[in-house]
């Protein structure tokens, strides 16, 4: 057998193996083509993320307002709400002519800093109470006038104020009763003081 016939089997190999090689590059090509897009795909998306991650941790923090209030403001609003009392308490003298607009006017800010320390102190909840009897004439805003007093003094002397260290569920629950009282009583005041000044 010549060396050309003994030959031709390897030079057949390798040719085929030659023409694979080059078939393969194209598709090899393609292959990495699609891999490299989607890398920089990828390198871009992290990119983003660490851009985001940068302007939020370089963005000034939102300040959330603190719920609680301070102590001063507390102690403000009970001494007001036993001020303004004492003066509203004032004008329901039987002597005096009453003062509607000042009635109306010495209510609602009872009523405002009642409403307030209701936010702010951590009171049993209670049912709502009763709703009163309409008030109709001076003497029934009077009398109201007083009810009132009798409430804002009940609630300012409330043992719960006097030990803040002692936990007293009834005492909180009577103080609660007293306060919600006195915030429907001002706001009925209010509306009948107004009724009863435009007569």
């Amino acid at each position: 057998m010549s060396d050309h016939t003994r030959r031709s089997p390897l030079v057949t190999f390798a040719v085929l193996s030659l023409f694979s090689l080059i078939a393969l590059v194209p598709a090899a090509r393609a292959q990495s083509a699609r891999e490299r897009d989607a890398r920089r795909a990828d390198l871009l998306m992290r990119q983003r993320m660490l851009e985001d991650l940068e302007k939020r941790a370089t963005r000034q923090p939102v300040k959330r307002p603190d719920v609680r209030p301070a102590y001063a403001e507390v102690a403000e609003d009970f001494k007001q709400l036993q001020l303004v009392n004492y003066s509203l308490a004032g004008v329901a003298d039987p002597k005096a002519e009453l003062d509607y607009a000042r009635v109306r006017r010495e209510s609602a800010e009872v009523r405002k800093r009642a409403a307030r320390l209701k936010g702010y102190l951590s009171l049993p909840e209670v049912e709502k109470t009763e709703k009163a009897a309409e008030i109709e004439s001076p003497e029934a805003l009077r009398s109201a006038v007083k009810r009132l007093d009798g409430l804002v003094n009940s609630f300012a002397w409330n043992p719960v104020f006097q030990r803040p260290g002692v936990v007293d569920l009834e005492q909180s629950t009577k103080a609660s009763r007293d306060l919600s009282g006195i915030i429907a009583l001002s706001e009925q005041i209010h509306r009948s003081a107004e009724e009863l000044g435009k007569k």
